[in-house]
């Protein structure tokens, strides 16, 4: 599955897996990325960051978070 970094501004998605260290998952995981978990791409800031909604709730992240996060990809809003 791809990453969440491959998708564009206001795309929706669901978290498939999380990849990475154990740190890096355990963080992920605290902040809602769980399997099945809608995610809403909100805003790509600069390339570097993007503004992602989970649930209720928004998060700015890096790309190097984003990456860990792999998604099932849907085409619709």
């Amino acid at each position: 599955m791809p990453p969440l970094t491959s998708l564009g501004n206001e795309k929706v998605a669901f978290v498939d897996f999380i990849s990475g260290n154990p740190r890096v998952r355990q963080r992920l995981f605290d902040m809602g990325f769980v399997k099945g978990v809608r995610i809403e791409i909100i805003r790509r800031v600069m390339g570097t960051h993007m503004i992602v909604a989970v649930e209720d709730k928004r998060f700015a992240l890096d790309t190097y978070m984003a990456h860990h996060i792999h998604v099932a990809y849907m085409n619709c809003k």
